[in-house]
Order: C-alpha cells, then sequence, then structure tokens
C-alpha cells in the first residue's frame, strides 16, 4: 500500500484548480478532499499500469488506463494534467486506426509523464507517515 498524501497539500498543488474542485462537488469541501484523495490513493497502482502498457507497447491497455485516469481527473479539477491524460488517450485511439501513428502516442505519454512526475514530486515531499 502506498502511503497517501495529506488532501491539505493535494489541494495547494498549483496544478489543481481548488474552486473547480468545489464545483465539481457542490461545494462539498469533505466531497472535494474524498475526491482528490481517492485519486492520490491509487495513483501509484494506475501510474505502474500506465508506464507498463506504455512499455510493452500495449496501446489498447494503455488506451484503457488513460480513459480510467482521464475519468478519475475529470472529479479531481487538475486540469493540465487531465488534458494531458486526455491526449493519451486520444492518441491511443488515433493509433488503432492508423498504427503509422506510433508517435503520438510516445509524444503524449512524455507530457503525461511529465505531469504525473511533478505532481507525484509535489506529494511526496507531503505524505503522511
Amino acid at each position: 500500500m502506498v502511503e497517501t498524501a495529506t488532501v491539505s497539500c493535494v489541494a495547494h498543488y498549483p496544478g489543481v484548480d481548488w474552486a473547480q474542485c468545489l464545483a465539481l462537488a457542490d461545494n462539498n469541501e469533505g466531497l472535494a478532499n474524498e475526491l482528490l484523495s481517492m485519486f492520490t490513493g491509487t495513483l501509484a497502482e494506475d501510474v505502474a499500469v500506465l508506464n507498463a502498457a506504455f512499455e510493452q507497447r500495449d496501446y489498447s491497455a494503455l488506451k484503457d488506463q488513460a480513459h480510467k485516469m482521464h475519468g478519475a481527473l475529470c472529479y479531481c479539477a487538475i486540469p493540465d494534467m487531465k488534458a494531458a491524460m486526455c491526449g493519451l488517450e486520444t492518441a491511443c485511439i488515433e493509433v488503432s486506426k492508423d498504427p503509422a501513428r506510433a508517435e503520438d502516442i510516445a509524444k503524449a505519454y512524455g507530457v503525461v509523464k511529465q505531469e504525473l512526475d511533478a505532481f507525484l514530486a509535489y506529494i511526496g515531499k507531503c505524505v503522511v507517515k
């Protein structure tokens, strides 16, 4: 089990739009915190699945994992990460139509990895031990 970052720390990550988090949770701060906590609670496992699919060039599994994470990000108000994940999901869909576009996946994955690495580094500084 991965240690969990404090929700207050995650909520202060520069990429989190806290006002949007609250709006998505109908101005229920507890629910907004819970949604962020749920996202960060499974993040290490989700990233591992994403990385493995990319390394194995399993674009179907990569699309599925990007779709799952993109869905979770719809409720967390982390817009840059959400957009990056959407881009990866879209690239995987396009490659299924035209395998010659596999380079697009590498580019989109690079953007996602950059977003995730920055987020993980930030929350790693405020982990509950």
